[in-house]
C-alpha cells in the first residue's frame, strides 16, 4: 500500500516543477515576441524568471527595470530617515534598527 503523505509530496513537486516550467516558457516567449522592446517588459520578465529555474535572468531583468543602483540607495536612505523620525511614534526601538540597517547598507 502506498503512503498517502509521500504521494501528496510527489504531487506537490510535480505541480511546483510544472509552474517553474510555465514561468520559464512565458519569459522566453516574451523575449522572442518583443526582442526590440524588452525594456517595456523587464518587470514582467523578472516576475516569471525569478519563479523559474532561471533566477539569474530574473534578477538581471529586475536590475535593468529598476535602473540606477545609487539612485535606489538614495531613496532607501531617505525612506529609512523618515522611518527613523516618524517610526518612533509607533515603534520605540526603531532608531536602533534603522541604524543597524544603515550600517549594513554602508558595507555593501
Amino acid at each position: 500500500m502506498k503512503d498517502p503523505f509521500k504521494s501528496g509530496l510527489k504531487s506537490v513537486k510535480i505541480i511546483r516543477d510544472g509552474r517553474k516550467e510555465i514561468h520559464e516558457k512565458t519569459g522566453n516567449a516574451i523575449e522572442e515576441l518583443y526582442p526590440n522592446r524588452l525594456e517595456e517588459y523587464y518587470e514582467l520578465l523578472a516576475y516569471h524568471y525569478v519563479r523559474s529555474d532561471n533566477k539569474d535572468i530574473g534578477y538581471d531583468r529586475l536590475y535593468k527595470q529598476r535602473g540606477d543602483i545609487p539612485q535606489a540607495m538614495e531613496y532607501l536612505n531617505k525612506g529609512l530617515g523618515i522611518l527613523e523620525h516618524l517610526g518612533t511614534l509607533i515603534w520605540p526601538d526603531i532608531k536602533g534598527r534603522v541604524v543597524s540597517v544603515k550600517t549594513m547598507i554602508k558595507q555593501l
